[in-house]
């Protein structure tokens, strides 16, 4: 039996796409490979958001490709985002590579391999309308991501992500209840809701916003947790956080990337708020739910960021007292307004004025974790202790996996991945917080 290995880079949208490829591949009898070495097909699910990530992907392709001389692979398929604006580039800079895939081919995957592999009269067909459904989940068995559209209509002047994926497409309302339905009996404990803009739900199949509603019906099914990402300040309304505030098993969680602060920088970065809409924002998402943990990124040295602008943005992350923050240095993407603009912050300039955030961060960070001692949380574990560290690594409902600060976790008796357990928490980093089970 012919195996396939998955290398699946960039945002969990992108994890995503993976995990339906390999599920497809597995329901059509691929055996799935643990490591590259052993597969006889491998695909580079690639990230082209920004250059790092550009890069990232062709060093990863040119590591793959390595494997049809030194190990058993006979194929080598790329997918994903830099597949829609750079496949004539890749081909001819990575011979190598046997074929292309593009976002919107997915359902197709066991056909490519079967021709690349030359497995004829492989099942190629007959898929369930929703390819969502097959999908080999690749998380912990405890969470699995839940996209519910794709693309995005809000062209900020920045980004290309519109030019990759397309304008916003909405997953119909009954196809994300029933593949919740069926995570949930897969064993998933929390769901998390994905999309470039979730909170734009619906907007093209029903006329509206939907996020609310489809939250709510998502919070029906009982898992622990039920967390959303990415809200767009302009959509945070008063339903969606009527709903975030009723519902028990809803997180009390936002990611909400408000990218900078200063209204000159926000209308040139194409932005739909001003810095009075943000801070509005914080107050209502506080005011429904004062135990919120809130999330944002920020970007410094965007062009016409000058010193004033940048005191400006570090004026408002010292007043905001965010739980959460990440911080990028602004870099010109081939293809977006921005990247012509005038005024272009120089390299250096960035990398200080992001040293100087980080820092102002840090202590803003290390405030904010004192104030959880002495409170009880529930938690669910996430890595076993080891040799280096006696402690257990879990995350509460104000953690996202990955990209937030985590609980370590004392506890006398074993414990499992996966296990809910209440903490007692006990002591504070900067980012970490440490409690004991109770």
């Amino acid at each position: 039996m012919p195996s396939v290995f998955v290398v699946s880079l960039g945002c969990s949208k992108n994890l995503v796409d993976s995990e339906i490829m390999l599920g497809l591949a597995k329901e059509s009898g691929y055996r799935l490979a643990e490591k590259p070495e052993d597969a006889d097909a491998i695909i580079v699910n690639t990230c082209g958001f920004i250059l790092s990530a550009k890069k990232e992907a062709i060093e990863t392709i040119l590591e793959m490709a390595q494997y049809k001389e030194t190990a058993r692979c006979r194929a080598l398929l790329v997918t994903g985002c830099m597949v829609s604006k750079y496949e004539a580039e890749l081909a001819e800079a990575i011979p190598e590579v046997d074929g292309f895939l593009h976002i919107d081919e997915y359902g197709q995957v066991v056909a490519v391999l079967n021709q690349l592999l030359a497995e004829a009269g492989r099942k190629t067909t007959n898929w369930k309308k929703d390819l969502y459904l097959y999908r080999h989940l690749t998380t912990p068995k405890h969470t699995a991501f839940l996209r519910v559209a794709d693309g995005c209509n809000n062209h900020c002047t920045f980004c290309i992500i519109p030019q990759l994926r397309g304008r916003y497409v909405s997953r119909p309302m009954e196809d994300i209840i029933a593949e919740a339905k069926q995570l949930y009996e897969k064993g998933v404990k929390e769901v998390i809701l994905i999309a470039q803009d979730t909170t734009n739900y619906g907007v093209d199949l029903y006329g509206e916003r939907k996020i609310a509603e489809l939250l709510d019906k998502v919070s029906d099914i009982p898992f622990l947790w039920v967390r959303m990402l990415y809200a767009y300040p302009d959509k945070i309304d008063d339903a969606l956080l009527t709903v975030m505030a009723q519902k028990i098993n809803i997180c009390h969680y936002l990611d909400i990337p408000f990218q900078h602060s200063h209204d000159d920088i926000l209308k040139r970065m194409g932005r739909k708020s001003n810095q009075q809409q943000l801070q509005t924002v914080l107050k209502k998402c506080r005011d429904y739910m004062p135990d919120i943990a809130l999330r944002s990124t920020f970007m410094v040295g965007f062009p016409g960021e000058d010193k004033r602008k940048f005191e400006h943005l570090l004026r408002f992350l010292d007043g905001a007292k965010l739980d959460w923050v990440g911080v990028f240095q602004y870099c010109p993407e081939e293809g977006t307004p921005s990247a012509r603009y005038p005024h272009q912050v120089r390299e250096s300039t960035k990398e200080k004025r992001y040293v100087e955030t980080m820092e102002l961060l840090a202590r803003i960070s290390a405030t904010q974790k004192r104030s959880w001692l002495d409170k009880d949380l529930t938690v669910i574990i996430e890595e076993l202790p080891t040799a280096e560290s006696p402690f257990y690594m879990a995350r509460s409902q104000y953690h996202a996996p990955e990209v937030d600060g985590v609980v370590w976790v004392n506890s006398e008796k074993p414990l499992g991945i996966g296990d809910v357990v209440t903490v007692r928490i006990i002591d504070s980093e900067v980012y970490d917080i440490v409690g004991e089970v109770r």
